[in-house]
């Protein structure tokens, strides 16, 4: 509710308070709310880390200084990625789309270093988790649900677009492609249609660097 009064607020406004509330553990608390098995807590969790992705920088240093230290070996990163990977339904599993879109894009000349880091942590922790997840669907007992490979193929699709470079060597040296190619083996169409989409785009983006 504060985050949503908060909005009224000025962008400048805004900022300032994301910065206090980073300043005062609030993504600790986030990581702890992330981690409850009650879906009203995650709701309420990704509704707040949404609003703190104003300032993008914040939470991708947050990140990046608590990755290796995280209780229970499950960094906020990680459970970002375990939150687009579970059965929640559309709305949140949107909005930890949107929070991981924003995290990965962005880029300006003051955040370059920060934003980059990011980026590496990205694909060394979570790309492969990704492709697993789509590589599982072959067999339907241990599928993931329509939903959430359609946002896993959006989030990729993303990744092809803004980090050309990046995704050439991570695909073109493993056989991430192979993985996604068994998408077009199911019955629905839209599963099909996203990963032609994807390897378009990562073909595409492959000339172009």
């Amino acid at each position: 509710e504060f985050c949503t009064v908060s909005s009224s607020l000025q962008p400048a406004q805004r900022m300032q308070l994301s910065r206090d509330l980073a300043g005062r553990g609030v993504f600790d608390i986030i990581s702890d709310v992330l981690r409850s098995q009650e879906k009203v807590l995650v709701s309420a969790g990704t509704d707040i880390l949404h609003y703190l992705t104003q300032d993008p920088n914040l939470l991708r240093s947050y990140i990046a200084n608590h990755e290796e230290s995280s209780r229970e070996g499950i960094s906020l990163l990680g459970l970002l990625i375990e939150g687009i990977a579970t059965d929640f339904g559309g709305e949140m599993l949107c909005q930890f789309l949107e929070i991981l879109k924003v995290l990965l894009d962005g880029c300006t000349a003051d955040t370059v270093t920060q934003c980059r880091d990011f980026i590496e942590l990205f694909y060394e922790k979570c790309f492969d988790k990704l492709i697993n997840i789509i590589e599982s669907s072959r067999v339907e007992e241990y599928s993931a649900k329509l939903e959430i490979l359609y946002n896993i193929c959006e989030l990729l699709c993303f990744c092809a677009r803004h980090h050309p470079y990046k995704i050439k060597i991570t695909f073109f040296g493993s056989n991430s492609m192979e993985k996604i190619l068994t998408l077009t083996r199911r019955r629905e169409r839209s599963l099909v249609v996203a990963a032609v989409r994807i390897m378009r785009t990562i073909i595409g983006a492959g000339r172009n660097v």
